[in-house]
């Protein structure tokens, strides 16, 4: 693997080595593609009139002392993605949960779909089956999205005209866990862009 999750590995008999092709419409790839307009803001940075990035976190999941996210935890992973969640929330003021929107983790298994809502997700794409969606085209069987061993991710997609995913992944729990640490240091991290690798 060439650590990215936006080409596929395959031998060039020419060659006698190894190829990477680069999979068309892979959010991470460096192109907007047509159909990631819509979702894909580290590739189509343009398509959001609103001008969310990871700077105006933690807006807009936190809005008027309300709570306007789904916390959506990986079925196919530990506990550790819960305690994950807790880190993420911690620090966010808030008094009640939005319309439609819940305080309480959710398992990826609950959820029938995330268009039009504010979600955070937690877990890489072997654990959630929603970061999967988003992160990994399905001609890629690699589900890490080429993570590095240890490497934490923080990453941030359109669901919907003004709702928003942010994905706090990593190559195993304890790297998603010091992505989600950085989550809760918000104040003092600088988070800006709409990734952060940590």
């Amino acid at each position: 693997s060439d650590g990215n999750a936006c080409t596929i590995a395959s031998n060039d008999l020419n060659s006698k080595g190894c190829v990477h092709v680069q999979i068309a419409g892979c959010c991470g790839n460096s192109a907007c593609d047509a159909g990631e307009e819509n979702r894909c803001l580290i590739d189509c940075p343009y398509s959001d009139p609103l001008n969310i990035s990871l700077a105006s976190y933690p807006a807009p999941f936190t809005e008027n002392l309300s709570f306007n996210t789904n916390i959506i935890v990986g079925a196919n992973g530990s506990a550790e993605l819960v305690v994950a969640g807790i880190d993420i929330i911690r620090p966010l003021v808030f008094k009640k949960a939005g319309e439609g929107y819940s305080t309480n983790a959710l398992l990826d298994r609950q959820v029938a779909a995330i268009a039009d809502h504010n979600v955070f997700l937690i877990g890489n794409a072997c654990q959630n089956r929603f970061v999967r969606q988003l992160m990994i085209p399905a001609s890629n069987p690699d589900c890490h999205d080429g993570l590095r061993k240890n490497e934490g991710l923080i990453r941030l997609y359109k669901t919907g005209a003004a709702t928003y995913a942010l994905v706090v992944s990593g190559y195993d729990e304890q790297a998603v866990r010091r992505a989600a640490q950085l989550l809760n240091m918000y104040n003092q991290s600088k988070l800006a862009g709409f990734e952060a690798r940590i």
